[in-house]
């Protein structure tokens, strides 16, 4: 199979701030094709690139210099698909263009599209560790506070990142992040899936629920605006992943009534043994009240002083790390513990309307808003709580849900380029070569 940037077949190669902005034409055979996901419309697979990307320019030789042999991860978009999902699929492209120097966020070399199938593919890093559950799992008797530290820290750092450049992630679990580790046993950690992604600015027009529900904030649950203030929330959800090595609520039921319940300020159960000043960060940024939670910036900098406290040769151990540490028993109980056999990893909600019978309920959860102070009671009534077990064929808390609908409106000037590709234009950020 070939797969080349031709200006027929190709877009969105980047402007060139990096040589990894540059992908090459590759030649590939289908000995080199191992298919690692298939849900519904996406298909990733990886690729090894015997050449590799453009690395540097060699002003003796006038041409660039190959970085070499490279596994990249090919994320596909099929060509007969709803033009919706299409045009989500360019719109992380750009997402990511925007991105462009943020180590921490998995790289995009660009687009093209396969001319015997006729699918759009993206061109990512392949992530050999796969995401942080995985990650978590494989090396969670190795996941001491240095690590789980120094991996928050990086998460930390590319959502700060992300937020500087006017992003919202949105959809930010521990199965968007991803785990590298290279030939000299340094791990890199990347934030990916930038599908969901919203401008700022543009925050104020969703109101869709998204997402796997134990990591989504309760604003967001009560169909409220997505915020920075909501990846916040999330992000300590994963903090807590971190020390429990578990998914969260992953000993319960996950159904609407655990919705509910964390609606009304349900949380994990901080770890038993973890520092105060690390519980104390993950209940800010899990805060009923999103403007009571710290912002990224706050955020990084007390986990980057909470790791500067452990380093070797830093005897002070001020935040009782070092402590927790000669005593691991207390995560390696947790691990051990039995996980509910009806919990699954978590339902993915989508923009499905809510009944309004549920809808009552969620409107009458305990609501705290530190700017105008409203306080509401839970109404629920005996006959309203049966309706968690509700039977309703048309109610969405019944069943497992698939894949994500992740549907936007309006027609993106990316779009308008995959019904005309050969028009010969520069877009806002992307250009085609």
């Amino acid at each position: 199979m070939r797969i080349g940037f031709t200006r027929e077949l190709a877009f969105a190669l980047f402007h060139a701030l990096t040589s990894e902005e540059y992908l090459d034409e590759i030649v590939l055979s289908n000995n080199d094709i191992k298919v690692i996901s298939n849900e519904n419309t996406n298909t990733e697979e990886i690729y090894e690139y015997p050449k590799g990307p453009r690395w540097k320019w060699d002003d003796k030789k006038m041409q660039w210099v190959a970085y070499g042999p490279r596994k990249i991860a090919l994320k596909t978009l099929k060509c007969d698909i709803i033009t919706k999902r299409r045009e989500e699929f360019f719109k992380e492209v750009e997402y990511h263009s925007i991105c462009v120097g943020i180590k921490r966020i998995v790289h995009c070399f660009g687009v093209t599209r396969n001319p015997d199938t006729g699918n759009y593919m993206m061109v990512t890093n392949f992530a050999n560790e796969g995401d942080l559950a995985s990650y978590i799992k494989k090396h969670q008797q190795e996941l001491t506070w240095e690590r789980i530290l120094r991996l928050s820290r990086d998460i930390a750092k590319a959502l700060r990142e992300l937020h500087r450049k006017g992003l919202i992630h949105c959809d930010l679990h521990s199965g968007n992040i991803l785990n590298h580790v290279t030939c000299y046993g340094i791990t890199w950690t990347w934030i990916a899936d930038l599908g969901l992604c919203l401008k700022e600015e543009a925050s104020q027009t969703r109101n869709q629920v998204y997402g796997r529900f134990e990591y989504i904030a309760p604003e967001v649950h009560r169909q409220k605006l997505y915020s920075k203030a909501a990846d916040v929330y999330s992000f300590g959800i994963i903090l807590w992943e971190l020390t429990s090595c578990r998914t969260p609520f992953s000993d319960m039921t996950r159904d609407i009534a655990l919705e509910l319940e964390i609606i009304k300020g349900k949380r994990p159960n901080i770890v038993e043994g973890t520092p105060p000043a690390f519980a104390k960060l993950m209940q800010d940024c899990w805060h009923e009240d999103p403007n009571l939670r710290p912002n990224m910036e706050d955020v990084y900098k007390r986990i980057w002083s909470f790791s500067n406290s452990i380093i070797k040769g830093n005897r002070k151990d001020r935040y009782g790390f070092k402590a927790a540490e000669e005593d691991r028993s207390f995560r390696l109980q947790s691990m051990t513990k039995q996980i509910n056999p009806k919990s699954t990893y978590g339902r993915i909600l989508s923009d499905t309307p809510i009944p309004s019978t549920i809808r009552s309920i969620m409107d009458s959860c305990c609501i705290k808003d530190s700017t105008n102070n409203i306080k509401k009671e839970s109404k629920a009534t005996e006959n309203q709580k049966l309706l968690f077990k509700c039977s309703d064929p048309d109610c969405y808390c019944k069943g497992k849900s698939g894949a994500s609908r992740k549907y936007k409106s309006g027609l993106t000037s990316i779009t308008k380029w995959i019904s005309n590709p050969d028009a010969n234009r520069v877009q806002s950020g992307l250009t085609i070569r």
